[in-house]
């Protein structure tokens, strides 16, 4: 194949990747052990498979061996010595995903709000597509291409960009997957930039690969630490930059043809660019075919990834990882293959990708989606509780006082299918403030989860106790992350109420009473099915 009898000697990229391997895997020993003094862990709960708190940090550990691993080469003159390569070319793509692994290790510490992560996201990747690198042209098989103004190319970009972030987001759910599917991406993304005569893109891959592979010494399974958002919103936008600035010239300078018309720096390079990504954008896809046919908000999360249906069907983090990394490989190799002007070899590879979609899409019970009886049966269940969900939230910005905060808080216990509740919240002279609430569970009830959220700091904090019915776990799963929303919207509208009272009733218990009569009814709907 051509692209392999290129010769491809990546100069000091494999000093870089050693470089950031080794300290990739001294750093995260580091924040393993920072991140179990602060307390800053990942702890069980709804959407998680976990059933131990296991540190954050790993996102930390990776992006400081990359720092240093490129500031060290910097020092010692190793950049000068590679033929064209561009600095400000590098820092383009580093920018944003240093920004990108603030913005999580900030919602790792202190949960921000999903809108709040997607605005900053949006605004990160409009920078870097306005000033940077942006895609030109649209153009897929079978199509002409088709010239993208300005303002649309930024607009195109930055929502490829969201989405490819997003994507590596949704796969940060299971051990060693997001940084085994990050390092064969990364690998190949190299390759490309070097066989196009973009070293700093390619140190830029091989580096931030070698510290995916020190790390997943410690996130291979069992995970002892873990990325969070830190890491996956960084990876997910230094992969997208990456993608997007291949073959592209200095940032800020696109390119033109004769009739100073855009142009795309390759063939059907969006196309190109998410081949590279592979499974995360196969998962954005996945993810919003599947919210959007049953008709749930794209924002709410759920367990219905890839990676969690195939631990429902018996595989192991360890399977699971390395299905994605084969998975991204073959997508990656139809890129390389393309590019490097291998068309029939790309061709079959397409075809046995084809496949491999079609029967893993069957064996995940993707194609269930498509038949209008099962959806018809679950649309009205995902509404009244969405409804209900608002409505109750709107409730809360209305409430004047604890008691009715508490109030709308056995209302979702109620009908959320919780039996017992706990809220734990300190005033602002820092004395606690405990309630209880609990009523009887039904004679038939199936198997119980405890599910619990914290605001703020440990200090205020709430927990309960739902059913579990095993066989509708996806909307089993939208009730528990509906709840869990609820929840922590009522524990900060508690700490506003009671911020400066200075009597704090002390510990009571609500009581086994309350009949309810809503018109809205979630636990009807799911009883019907």
């Amino acid at each position: 194949m051509l692209f392999l009898d290129k010769q491809m000697n990546f100069g000091c990229g494999k000093i870089a990747f050693v470089m950031a391997a080794i300290l990739a895997l001294g750093f995260g020993w580091v924040c393993m052990v920072l991140a179990k003094r602060l307390r800053w862990v990942d702890r069980p709960g709804h959407r998680k498979s976990q059933k131990r708190s296991v540190p954050y940090l790993g996102g930390l550990a990776l992006f400081l061996a990359l720092g240093t691993t490129l500031f060290v080469l910097y020092q010692v003159g190793y950049f000068v010595a590679e033929p064209g390569f561009s600095i400000p070319s590098l820092l383009a793509c580093l920018s944003p995903a240093l920004a990108a692994c603030g913005l999580g290790l900030w919602d790792d510490i202190y949960e921000m709000p999903a809108r709040y992560k997607f605005a900053f996201q949006g605004l990160i990747a409009l920078g870097f597509s306005q000033f940077a690198y942006r895609f030109s042209v649209f153009h897929i098989p079978g199509f002409s291409p088709l010239i993208l103004d300005p303002e649309v190319a930024v607009l195109v970009t930055t929502f490829f960009m969201v989405a490819v972030v997003n994507g590596f987001n949704m796969i940060d759910g299971s051990d060693a997957l997001c940084l085994g599917s990050s390092t064969v991406t990364l690998a190949l993304v190299s390759a490309v930039a070097e066989l196009d005569g973009q070293p700093q893109f390619a140190i830029l891959g091989l580096a931030t690969c070698g510290a995916c592979l020190g790390l997943l010494y410690w996130n291979r399974p069992p995970a002892r630490i873990y990325i969070g958002d830190a890491g996956s919103l960084g990876l997910g936008f230094l992969v997208a930059g990456l993608v997007v600035a291949l073959g592209a010239g200095a940032p800020g300078h696109f390119l033109l043809g004769p009739k100073g018309l855009p142009r795309e720096a390759f063939a059907y390079q969006i196309v190109v660019a998410s081949l590279l990504v592979g499974i995360p954008a196969l998962e954005v896809l996945l993810t919003v075919a599947r919210r959007g046919l049953q008709g749930r908000s794209l924002g709410r999360g759920d367990q219905g990834h890839l990676h969690h249906r195939l631990a429902q069907r018996g595989w192991r983090p360890a399977s699971i990882a390395g299905g994605a990394m084969g998975v991204n490989l073959l997508c990656g190799s139809i890129a390389l293959a393309f590019l490097s002007g291998e068309k029939g070899m790309a061709v079959m590879c397409a075809f046995m990708l084809a496949i491999l979609l079609g029967l893993g899409l069957q064996y995940l019970d993707y194609f269930r989606m498509l038949r209008s009886d099962w959806l018809d049966k679950r649309r009205p269940h995902y509404a009244v509780a969405t409804h209900f969900a608002a409505m109750q939230a709107s409730k809360l910005k209305l409430a004047s006082h604890r008691e009715e905060v508490l109030a709308l808080v056995k209302q979702a216990c109620h009908e959320f299918g919780a039996h017992e509740c706990r809220v734990s919240v300190r005033d602002s002279s820092d004395r606690r403030w405990i309630w209880k609430w609990s009523e009887p569970a039904p004679a038939q009830a199936g198997p119980r989860v405890k599910d619990r959220v914290r605001i703020a700091d440990t200090r205020n904090h709430a927990s309960w106790t739902m059913e579990n019915d095993d066989r509708e776990p996806d909307l089993n799963m939208n009730l528990r992350v509906i709840m869990t929303e609820f929840m922590r919207d009522a524990l900060e509208r508690l700490v506003e109420l009671m911020a400066g009272q200075e009597n704090v009733v002390p510990e009571r218990d609500a009581g086994k009473t309350d009949t309810l009569d809503l018109v809205l009814s979630i636990k009807g709907f799911k009883n019907r099915l």
